[in-house]
């Protein structure tokens, strides 16, 4: 009983940790309970002991009843037993000593001695029939008695007899059949067990009537006292009364032991009782003080979703008021929260399955109380505020009730902000310091180009609201699988130029941004086909499901990140792109526009040499070289930036560094195009690199140089220029590409395409043997891009198989055939021959290179 009183006083103690402010009286009350829970195990004690005495008398009365019952029946039976054994020795006693007088009589013919015989073997005990069937000269069946049994027992003897002047012959005068009754038995059986069994019951009686009085005075009496006492003890104050037994003061037993253990008991109970007041008094004194001047927000939540009256004084500094006992939770802490209803149902039922439930239930569904959220005060101000949930359970591991603590995190978010940002501008000034200004000026007009074109096709997008809240887009005839793949393909070229100029954050970013798109676009052609399958006569229009809002979200917050770039490039470092044009090398240079170059060189061409003298023609023929070659560069120069981001690539992907060769035949190609083939030829590297060129061990292996080899071939045709550019490594997997095309039903198997034709499906968006989107190669985002920026400058690509032996089965190798306008290059010897009055503008023509042009 100590045992469970002393439990039941430590879980109230343990109360008050999350409670509260120290009140004595609610101690009190809690010890009161504690006093109360011990007398109901009193009560239930003193009821089994008023019972113990009836206990005993029906325990003994059955115990004896079944033992004497028990030795009853087996007196009977042996007494039966003993019955049956005298009936066979006096069927022996027949056989023995009645068969031969009986047999020589029946020799005789003497009836009235045979008579006689008869009658005496008749009053035998319990022998019921006599009967002699007789084969002798008496000629008939003699019978004494009658059969009234129910149950016997018959035995036959055989009546023989020894004729002693004839030497003995046998002759066999009849047989004799005695039958015994046993119902005479069973009754005399009976009778005896009703007398044992009775003559016990009266001895049993007696026997337990005299136990259940001396139990009743030497051990009921003192049960009902010890119950009476602890009945009594329902205060501190009653602790102090002693257990007193209604007994001789001289008797030394087991209630003598009983009675002082209980008494030094309830001694220690009134100390323990004492000490624990003045305890918990403290303990509650330093609770209260704790929550008033604590600089954190305590308090806990009761099984009804409401704050406990109990809490830290520093919670309404926090949520800036006062009323805060008894308020539903969501309302006190969540109300005007940048939380989703959907969190906030979240966490409404997450409180509904642990309050008053296992404390496993809180382990399965911590994941959904918030951590942390901001809150929009009454002056209009956030406070971002923290969370922690930590449930109270009962020694069953039941929740009682959750202690949640707030954190005001506002001001240290802010320094956490502020060094982040700190710290991000370091590593852009870093990433801008590593590159020259001109070159980071022609990737600012690279974003600047891309980003404008996504908000172009963003602002094209004609969405308005409707009343249920749902966007709802005009009719337009685009196709919104290609705009997606217009966005991605800008982005992925992004990605690909921060890359190559070394801007890793930027990349980084314009990733995540592609990642994010490609599973939009992921999800709503999914809906598009599950649309389709439900109505087939239908063609669902992808553009009506595009989120405008989610797009422009994306488009803004990278934007946000170029501009950062740009501002700390201006501001933080002072390279403005108005300084672009000078440098500290005391070069000044000039801007000049390309048209007024143009001009000036059809001016010249208009001159008349045969007025000039020889030394003057040699003069104007240097002013033209320098005019065309204005702004113009070899291909090598122009994808130097592109061809940078090779070996770092190469190491990354843990491949040997491919080498280059140019064939460049002395082209000078304009300025107007070297931003785009910057970019296209990037896409290029970067998937020849990933995609194309093996490992140096799987190129050995294959009886390659350990290093691939990246190769460009310049041509100029009558109405194009031409740019051949392949790789060594594995080729294309034409079965691969044909039956992804199939899959996705670009082609059917009704038509027939030749490998050239399956080879340039590679160009559509929807062709992609990647699995996985990284940051070295999108997914099915590489050529499709390079196509578009090509037809941007009315220029072509194509795919196209070249005679070489296969290395890998089903790997064909290939090379990409890139066609451009006639007038985007300048030929050396186009400048330094002068024909006649003008200037000589010679082609170089090549009969092969024309007929490719034809055929494109």
């Amino acid at each position: 009983m100590s045992a469970l009183s002393n439990n039941e006083l430590r879980k109230d103690q343990k109360f008050d940790s999350g409670n509260g402010n120290g009140n004595v009286n609610e101690s009190k009350n809690e010890f009161q309970k504690a006093e109360e829970s011990y007398q109901l195990i009193d009560d239930h004690l003193t009821k089994n002991f008023r019972s113990v005495s009836t206990k005993l008398l029906i325990l003994i009365l059955i115990f004896t009843m079944v033992a004497t019952i028990i030795s009853t029946a087996l007196q009977v039976y042996n007494e039966y037993q003993r019955n049956l054994k005298l009936i066979d020795e006096e069927m022996d006693q027949i056989k023995n000593s009645y068969l031969q007088p009986l047999a020589l009589t029946i020799w005789d013919v003497d009836k009235d001695k045979l008579s006689i015989q008869l009658q005496g073997i008749l009053a035998l005990s319990d022998v019921e029939e006599v009967r002699l069937e007789n084969k002798s000269e008496m000629g008939e069946e003699v019978v004494f008695g009658k059969i009234i049994s129910s149950d016997t027992v018959s035995r036959r003897f055989p009546v023989i007899y020894l004729n002693p002047s004839k030497n003995g012959d046998i002759n066999e005068l009849g047989t004799l059949v005695v039958t015994v009754g046993l119902d005479k038995i069973k009754v005399r059986m009976t009778n005896m067990g009703v007398r044992v069994l009775c003559v016990e019951a009266i001895k049993i009686f007696l026997i337990t009537l005299f136990i259940f009085l001396i139990f009743q005075t030497l051990v009921t009496k003192h049960l009902k006292r010890m119950a009476e006492y602890t009945q009594n003890l329902n205060s501190v104050e009653s602790l102090k009364s002693k257990l007193v037994l209604d007994r001789d003061d001289g008797i030394t037993d087991e209630f003598t032991l009983v009675t002082e253990s209980t008494n030094k008991l309830t001694d220690r109970l009134h100390d323990y009782a004492i000490n624990l007041r003045l305890m918990i008094d403290e303990k509650t004194k330093d609770i209260k003080t704790i929550l008033d001047n604590i600089q954190q927000g305590i308090f806990t939540i009761l099984p009804n979703n409401k704050i406990h009256s109990e809490y830290s004084k520093y919670l309404q500094n926090i949520l800036e008021t006062e009323n805060i006992a008894g308020q539903d939770i969501l309302d006190a802490l969540f109300k005007n929260s940048d939380l989703t209803p959907e969190m906030l149902s979240k966490i409404f039922g997450a409180l509904i399955a642990s309050l008053g439930e296992d404390l496993s239930n809180f382990e399965k569904n911590k994941e959904h109380f918030v951590r942390e959220y901001r809150k929009e005060m009454k002056d209009g101000s956030i406070k971002v505020l923290e969370l922690d949930w930590n449930p109270i359970a009962d020694q069953k591991n039941i929740i009682e009730k959750i202690m949640v603590t707030v954190r005001n995190v506002t001001d240290i978010r802010k320094l956490q902000a502020e060094a982040h940002k700190k710290q991000r501008e370091l590593e852009i000034i870093a990433e801008i310091l590593s590159i020259s200004p001109e070159k980071f000026n022609n990737f600012l007009n690279i974003c600047r180009q891309l980003l404008s074109e996504n908000k172009k096709y963003l602002k094209s997008l004609d969405y308005q609201m409707v009343e249920n809240g749902e966007q709802k887009r005009s009719d337009r005839s685009d196709n919104g699988y290609n705009f997606l793949n217009v966005l991605l393909s800008n982005l992925h070229t992004l990605k690909g130029a921060a890359r190559s100029h070394g801007l890793f954050g930027l990349s980084a970013a314009t990733h995540d941004t592609e990642h994010a798109l490609i599973d939009y676009r992921n999800s709503l052609n999914k809906d598009r086909d599950r649309d389709r399958d439900r109505d087939r006569d239908k063609e669902k229009d992808i553009n009506k499901k595009i989120d405008s809002f989610f797009l422009l979200k994306h488009h803004k917050k990278l934007q946000g990140i170029v501009e950062d770039y740009i501002e700390i490039n201006d501001k933080k470092l002072g390279r403005h792109s108005s300084n672009f044009y000078h440098n500290t090398s005391n070069k000044q240079l000039v801007s000049v526009e390309y048209k007024d170059v143009q001009t000036s060189m059809d001016l010249l061409k208009q001159l008349n040499s045969k007025n000039l003298s020889p030394e003057q023609r040699i003069h104007l023929q240097k002013i033209y070289k320098f005019l065309a070659l204005i702004g113009t560069a070899k291909l090598k120069n122009i994808l130097s930036t592109s061809l940078a981001i090779v070996p770092d690539l190469a190491k990354e992907l843990g491949k040997a560094v491919p080498k280059l060769y140019i064939n460049d035949k002395g082209i000078y190609i304009k300025g107007q195009i070297h931003l785009p083939l910057q970019n296209l030829f990037t896409h290029l590297f970067r998937n020849s690199v990933d995609h194309g060129i093996e490992r140096a061990s799987e190129r050995l292996a294959k009886g390659k140089e350990a290093y691939g080899l990246l190769e460009f071939d310049l041509h100029v045709g009558k109405f194009h220029f031409m740019i051949r550019y392949r790789d060594d490594g594995r080729g294309l997997n034409i079965d691969l590409i044909r039956k992804i095309a199939l899959e996705k039903e670009i082609i059917s198997n009704e038509v027939e395409l030749t490998k050239d034709e399956i080879c340039n499906l590679i160009f559509d968006p929807r062709i992609s043997t990647a699995t996985n989107i990284t940051e070295i190669s999108g997914r099915g985002m590489g050529l499709d891009a390079v196509k578009k920026i090509l037809e941007d400058i009315s220029g072509d690509i194509k795919a196209q198989l070249i005679n070489a032996p296969m290395k890998d089965e089903g790997y064909y190798p290939f090379e990409l055939v890139i066609t451009l306008p006639r007038d985007t290059i300048v030929l050396k010897e186009e400048i330094e021959k002068i024909d006649g009055q003008q200037f000589a503008k010679l082609a170089v023509v090549d009969d092969k290179d024309d007929k490719i042009e034809k055929e494109a």
